[in-house]
């Protein structure tokens, strides 16, 4: 028993003299690091302080009344809200228009790139990349503007050309329920599709090219090579992305509804971000609220945790 103690007693000043020495070794990366960590400290950790708002009422007060005030409600606030009939259209429309973008805007996203990549000319290619991400980096209050001068019945010109496609009958997308879900995903597509498949044409250009040595001397042709090697070669940077947009389908695209949703689509259009803000901001309702945010992030969790599991079991990769 002695000789095990000392032992582990050896090993334990040999670790923290090795540690020692990583850290004197690279004292100037662990100088670079002391930012960070005080910024993450102050603006990730201390503020989780504020979770405790969904668990006790609160009225604005200053930060004594923040930190000390209130009265402990329990679990009040959650049961408000998964009781309120308002939050479960957000949410249903939350998960509708996820897995309407997840469902066709990715596998489009992945059919874009796929293509490119099958270009010859790279000055056509280099020219239709820039083109299709140009409009990612217009902001949705500048996108949303455009789309709402196009789609108005005052003058929009798509909403003109709809009209004349419909005999002359007034045509207004933007106040349509039926008709809002489909101007979500067509604005996701044209303003995110050449983006998001920016990591896809990465990964491609990754795949061995070998493989398509070996593919074409089995005879195999540009197709062939698609499916049977491109594909396969880039299925994990596939299954990965897919993770991390399910996980985010209850946080919805804020930016993007908020800037174009109006109270005539509310039935389709109101999504968990702007039922949020709604309780949050506009009402000041800071305790349910914030229980609404926790909400949120448990079924991200749960999603993600949920998708990666089955993820795993069918392709063997995963995030973790």
């Amino acid at each position: 028993m002695l000789k095990k103690t000392m032992n582990v007693e050896k090993e334990l000043k040999s670790g923290r003299g090795e540690i020692k020495k990583l850290i004197c070794n690279n004292i100037h990366i662990y100088i670079m690091l002391i930012p960070v960590v005080i910024y993450y400290f102050i603006f990730t950790y201390v503020p989780m302080y504020g979770l405790t708002l969904a668990f006790k009422s609160f009225k604005p007060g200053g930060m004594m009344e923040f930190l000390f005030g209130g009265k402990w409600q329990g679990l009040k606030y959650f049961r408000q809200i998964l009781t309120d009939p308002l939050f479960l259209r957000a949410f249903k429309n939350t998960v509708i228009i996820g897995a309407m973008k997840i469902g066709i805007h990715f596998p489009l996203v992945i059919i874009f790139a796929l293509f490119l990549n099958e270009l010859r000319s790279n000055k056509l290619k280099n020219s239709v990349q820039t083109l299709t991400y140009l409009p990612h980096f217009f902001s949705w209050v500048v996108f949303g503007g455009i789309m709402i001068q196009l789609l108005s019945v005052e003058g929009g010109a798509l909403s003109h050309f709809l009209s004349l496609m419909c005999g002359g009958k007034e045509v207004s997308p933007l106040t349509s329920p039926s008709a809002f879900r489909w101007v979500l995903l067509a604005s996701t597509v044209f303003k995110e599709t050449g983006w998001d498949a920016v990591i896809f044409l990465a990964a491609i250009a990754g795949v061995d090219q070998s493989l398509y040595e070996a593919a074409s001397v089995d005879g195999a042709g540009r197709f062939r090579k698609m499916f049977y090697v491109t594909i396969p070669s880039i299925l994990p940077t596939i299954c990965t992305v897919l993770l991390i947009k399910i996980s985010y389908i209850a946080s919805g695209d804020f930016d993007q509804v908020f800037m174009i949703y109006n109270t005539s689509v509310y039935e389709t259009g109101d999504i968990i971000e702007t039922y949020l803000y709604r309780i949050g901001i506009a009402n000041g309702k800071f305790s349910m609220a914030t229980a609404m945010g926790i909400i949120k992030a448990v079924i991200s969790g749960t999603l993600l945790i949920s998708c990666n599991k089955i993820t795993k079991k069918l392709t063997q990769t995963g995030i973790y």
